[in-house]
């Protein structure tokens, strides 16, 4: 019989995320309102609010009109906390990748290679320094000979993602993009007012009526099934949940769809095998050849019906193995090998396969000692998910032994399948080293075909030799042509498996593996084109549209997702929902859409109440289908102030006030207001170019209805009339104004230098007001607000920012401890009152030492003096007055010594043929030793002190010359008959002058004039110090006369490539034995000729004389004797010793690692 096993469904839905205007919200009313802040469709930042425009792209002109038509700009940025803020919110948000964001930013025009937020006041309009940081894209810099004017028309700063980071990009103007607004939270509240809500013109929250909307979607399940004789289980039963909200409650279908899109309703009267309770489908009983497929829901009520995402019912065949013996792979040692796991062909599907492998010494069937392999402690061993095989990078005979699979599923089988037993023989004899190199198939990836949103593996598993080098092989990874995605993370400690969480199409992309083993050998990378599909996500979905009769309404709909999608309109009446294409009754006058285009849309002209209904598009592609609906209502009323009586507003001296004109009426009422019983004569807002109040203005009407009052003054204060007024009636309603004295400031913080790493107080404190108003202090830097509670931005300076509360005389001061450079910038205080808000602001400059230059170059030197450049550092409030020089020789690394000081001057200035300093400095280095690799760094100085050293230059070397320094500390004595010892210090590498050095030995007999070169040099002396010389000189011409004779030695360094000698010399006295000893014998045989000297430490030069003593006391010295001990013996012990059978009766073989010879020990001489 057929038996079904029941799995966890891993396949969940996702959540919706805000994109573009899509704030999707489905449940009661009263809660889809103006979102922390903001509109609908936008999101907040701070005191900021912004509109991701993800659909329709727009040009960059028409971007920056449609952000003026919200009462925005395109956005801008002013600082690293807002950029790095900013960022933080598209990755959290999930936005689409591919393509860059329109910002306001653009090239200046007047000032050269500058930057502007376009459209902006001039207070905030220029690019502060650090925001040139973010630039991905080259842009044009003074002094890199690419004027602006050779960019063409490539003038617009684009805000995008490169895969790895978001930065700025360098694009035109002319191409439709997405892109972002901005506005200020209170401004754009006050001009909007509140949007209309399913509560429009309804009185009583029990009474608000809207169309279904799906709050919880069905998700896919799958069902594994396994034939097994004699099985009596009972098939279980599959379950899609599905939700829907909506008043009055929706009730539920379901269909199964075909090829096609073809559905069919389930009907459990008439198929017994279904039951729908609630929104919930049973299938009892399932059966692949039934019930495979996919399923959707269709939620209905008075008001509209709508239509669930399709969920699919798959079926999958548990892991089994054929029937097999076991089998037998035999490598030789050191060699590459792999064990599959040989599944049957019908296991699927495989990417929720999971594979194991255990490993016992003698058979699984009759050992206790079964262990599984554990590739992450072991860099030879791999397990592939992406193969399911066992991969040895080189076999050792510790790996001999048994080994079996074991299969599991990744969604919650409990059960796992054991694979058969497969002997591993490794045998001794060995082979070629094996070569570095990636497996076959390799990198490869896991899943097979992944999708968007799952964890994606990259795999890489490579042959070559460990055990040789006694060193895992070393795994690199690269993207080419972008950065590997910041996310990723590695899979296992030896970076065999690149992890990349939550996929997205833009992470698609070549990805290469190189591997290299301890011998530097590299096996060049291999690729794998990697591809990230998805079903359909909505980038725009159609929204809901509270609207006036006789208007023309449109809805958007544009999803993303790979393969290429399809769309289709629908309608969903109180019956069910029908394709337009299939409504034989409807206006297609009024009614146009489209589906084939980049920007699907249904549009309806002149709308009628009776057209009031859920709309909704299709999206499918071979992986999904998803629909997105929403309520038309078409709405005719009179106007009304029932839930928005009169009320009273405050207002102070010099500010602006909004007085609100909320009523409701379809359609929109016109507004017009009164004060003492005369008519305003006020200027509307949508009239003017720029969507803002005049500053000449005294009073605007803003869209929401609003009335702006400008530059308050105490005769303000009254009463105000708004009156509304529509073709179905109209309503007024009053709002009373009173305008307090303005606010003024007992302390406020003023521009200020300091030093870095002082302590700042900033202060800020309100002068106390008659109407003794509630004052709460808030701090900004660079316009972002600091937050004192939370480590949101920069944790760093939020643990040194201290706040001083409450209710002292120091309220409202900022203080700031250990402040850095980066600290610098504009602070802002803004005391808070009820009725509004002061502010005042202060720059803070942070003084100190120079900051590091940079781009330290030494061109080609030909000669003892040379030129080097290097660009300066940031001044930090003074000026620089001097640059130090910092040289470290290749031979004495990290040691870095001051070479000299360069006063600023303008020598030093580089300066381009229009006398255009280029901000290079450039000096003469002298007087440094000949032939020798150095590496230079520079420093600024000014009245602060030294800033720090720039980043080294590249290493570069002096060119030859003769030896500057002399041998030092010549000596001798103690040579053979006819030889003449010479000892003298080394001269040192930094002053031998070039390649090939060697030392000129001369010598003569006291008194002579003539020195003699020295012919002939002798023996090789150990007992000598390591940075001394020793040489042995033939004296030609020499008797065997028992005398002795003086001599004097000059030693001179000298380079093959010097033509003359340094002259420096230094002179010495030395004797030397010019006869054989006269050997003298005692009266008796003295009975010891040997002693032995224990204690002595190893690989040590000693030396050594005799003397003989009795009682009359001791006896001269005898000459000197020079000994070294030997070495160490072996340190490290032989490893992975194995004992082998030889099939003889009398012998075994035994193997075993050797040991690797120290510097400091003997050589091995056997085992």
């Amino acid at each position: 019989m057929l038996e079904l096993l029941l799995v966890l469904v891993s396949f969940l839905c996702q959540p919706l995320s805000i994109s573009g205007q899509n704030d999707y919200y489905c449940g009661p009313p009263m809660v889809n309102k103006t979102l922390g802040g903001c509109p609908s469709g936008w999101v907040k930042l701070e005191s900021t609010c912004y509109f991701v425009n993800m659909y329709p792209y727009k040009t960059y002109a028409d971007a920056d009109n449609d952000c003026r038509d919200r009462f925005g700009l395109l956005m801008r940025i002013d600082s690293k906390v807002e950029f790095n803020a900013f960022s933080k919110l598209l990755d959290e948000q999930s936005y689409d990748k591919t393509e860059p964001f329109y910002t306001s930013g653009q090239l200046d025009p007047a000032v050269r290679f500058k930057f502007v937020w376009g459209g902006h006041s001039a207070d905030v309009a220029a690019w502060r320094t650090e925001i040139y940081d973010f630039w991905i894209d080259e842009i044009p810099r003074e002094g890199d000979g690419k004027p602006p004017e050779s960019w063409g028309d490539r003038t617009f700063a684009l805000l995008g993602n490169n895969g790895a980071t978001w930065g700025f990009f360098l694009r035109n103007g002319t191409i439709p993009r997405p892109f972002i607004c901005q506005a200020d939270a209170t401004a754009l509240s006050a001009a909007i007012g509140s949007q209309r809500g399913f509560d429009y013109g309804v009185v009583g929250i029990n009474n608000v009526r809207r169309s279904p909307c799906i709050q919880s979607e069905p998700a896919n399940e799958v069902y594994f099934e396994n034939t097994r004789a004699g099985s009596s289980a009972t098939p279980p039963t599959a379950v899609f949940q599905c939700l829907a909200y909506g008043n009055p409650q929706p009730t539920y279908t379901w269909y199964r769809f075909g090829t096609n899109m073809q559905k069919t309703k389930i009907d459990p009267l008439t198929q017994t095998q279904y039951s729908v309770t609630n929104g919930k489908l049973t299938i009892n009983q399932v059966e692949s050849s039934r019930d495979s497929g996919n399923y959707a829901c269709e939620a209905v009520n008075d008001l509209g019906a709508v239509m669930s995402r399709h969920a699919a019912l798959k079926f999958g065949i548990l892991p089994t193995f054929p029937k097999s013996s076991q089998e037998t792979i035999e490598r030789n040692a050191f060699q590459f090998a792999n064990i599959e796991c040989k599944l049957s062909d019908n296991s699927n599907p495989r990417d929720l396969f999971n594979f194991q492998f255990f490993y016992s010494n003698i058979a699984p069937e009759t050992s206790s000692d079964i262990r599984e392999v554990r590739p992450d402690f072991r860099s030879n061993l791999f397990v592939s998910q992406s193969t399911g095989r066992l991969y040895f990078s080189e076999v050792t005979t510790t790996d001999m032994g048994f080994y079996y699979c074991q299969v599991g599923v990744t969604v919650g089988v409990s059960t796992q399948e054991k694979g058969p037993n497969i002997y591993l023989k490794v045998n001794t004899g060995g082979g070629d080293e094996i070569s570095v190199m990636v497996a076959d198939g390799f990198p490869s990836n896991v899943p097979k075909s992944p999708l968007r949103g799952e964890d994606v593996q990259l795999e890489c598993i490579g042959y070559g030799p460990i055990t040789r080098y006694n060193q895992p092989l070393i795994y690199r990874w690269r993207r080419v042509g972008l950065e590997i995605p910041s996310k990723s993370r590695w899979g296992d400690i030896f970076k065999r498996v690149l992890v990349i969480p939550n996929a997205q199409m833009e992470d698609s992309g070549a990805y290469e593996c190189e591997i290299e083993d301890g011998n530097r050998r590299t096996s060049g990378y291999r690729r794998l084109q990697l591809t990230i599909n998805s079903g359909p996500y909505f980038v725009r979905r159609p929204y809901d549209l509270i609207v006036d009769e006789g208007t023309t309404q449109r809805f958007d709909c544009k999803a993303s997702g790979t393969p290429p999608l399809t769309y289709a309109w629908f309608r969903g009446n109180n019956i069910k929902t029908e394709l337009l294409d299939n409504i034989t009754d409807l206006d297609r006058a009024r009614f146009t859409w489209d589906v084939s285009g980049s920007q699907p849309y249904l549009e309806i002209k002149n709308v009628k109440p009776s057209d009031s209904a859920a709309y909704g598009c299709r999206v499918t592609n071979s992986y999904e289908t998803i629909y997105g609906f929403a309520e038309l209502r078409v709405l005719n009323f009179a106007p009304s102030f029932y839930k928005n009586p009169t009320s009273q507003e405050s207002g102070l001296v010099g500010k602006s006030v909004y007085l609100p004109c909320d009523v409701e009426g379809a359609p929109e009422p016109t507004r017009t207001w009164r004060f003492k019983g005369s008519d305003l004569a006020v200027i509307k807002v949508m009239d003017q170019p720029d969507r803002k109040c005049p500053p000449t203005a005294k009073y605007c009407l803003l869209p929401s209805g609003k009335l702006q009052i400008q530059q308050l003054v105490a005769a303000d204060s009254g009463l105000y009339s708004c009156v509304a007024t529509n073709p179905s009636g109209s309503a007024n309603n009053s709002v009373s104004l009173a305008v307090a004295e303005q606010l003024t400031f007992d302390f406020a913080p003023e521009n200020r230098l300091v030093l870095v790493g002082s302590t700042v107080d900033l202060p800020c404190q309100l002068k106390a007001t008659a109407a003794n108003l509630d004052v709460n202090y808030m701090w900004k830097f660079e316009n972002m607000e600091i937050l004192f509670g939370r480590y949101d931005f920069d944790a760093r300076r939020y643990e040194l920012t201290q706040f001083y509360r409450p209710y002292k005389k120091d309220f409202g001061t900022l203080r700031i401890s250990n402040i850095q450079y980066d600290y610098e910038g504009n602070y802002t205080c803004q005391a808070q009152t009820p009725l509004g808000y002061e502010e005042r602001s202060a720059y803070l400059r942070v003084a100190g030492p120079p900051g590091p230059c940079a781009g330290v170059e030494v061109p080609s030197i030909n000669s003892t003096v040379f030129n080097i450049r290097w660009r300066s550092g940031t001044s930090h409030q003074s000026p620089i007055t001097a640059y130090q020089l910092e040289l470290e020789l290749a031979v004495n690394p990290g040691q870095w010594t001051v070479h000299s000081t360069v006063p600023m001057s303008e020598d030093i200035i580089v300066r381009e043929r229009s006398n255009e300093d280029t901000g290079l400095r450039q000096a003469q280095v002298k007087g440094l030793p000949f032939y020798q690799q150095y590496r230079i760094r520079v420093s600024a100085i000014n009245v602060y002190g030294v800033g720090l050293a720039s980043p080294p230059s590249q290493v570069f070397v002096t060119v030859s010359g003769p030896p500057s320094r002399a041998p030092q500390n010549i000596t001798g004595g103690g040579g053979k008959v006819k030889t003449l010892v010479v000892r003298w210090k080394k001269i040192p590498l930094a002053y031998q002058g070039g390649s090939n050095f060697t030392y000129d030995v001369q010598y003569r007999r006291v008194g002579d004039a003539d020195w003699l070169e020295a012919s002939r040099i002798v023996g090789k002396p150990m007992h000598i110090p390591p940075d001394h010389v020793e040489t042995a000189i033939v004296l030609s011409g020499a008797t065997n006369e028992i005398s002795f004779k003086m001599f004097e030695a000059r030693v001179r360094g000298a380079s093959v490539k010097i033509e003359t000698i340094n002259n420096v010399e230094t002179k010495t006295r030395l004797t030397g034995p010019w006869s054989d000893i006269i050997r003298l014998r005692s009266a008796e045989q003295v009975p010891a000729t040997y002693g032995q000297v224990i204690g002595l430490e190893a690989d040590s030069f000693y030396c050594f004389s005799v003397q003989l003593f009795n009682s009359a006391g001791d006896s001269p010295e005898s000459s000197w004797r020079d000994v070294s001990t030997n070495k160490m013996w072996p340190t490290d012990l032989p490893t992975n010793v194995v004992v082998h059978s030889t099939g003889e009766y009398s012998s075994i073989s035994v193997t075993w690692n050797g040991v690797r010879q120290q510097p400091n020990e003997e050589s091995v001489d056997g085992y």
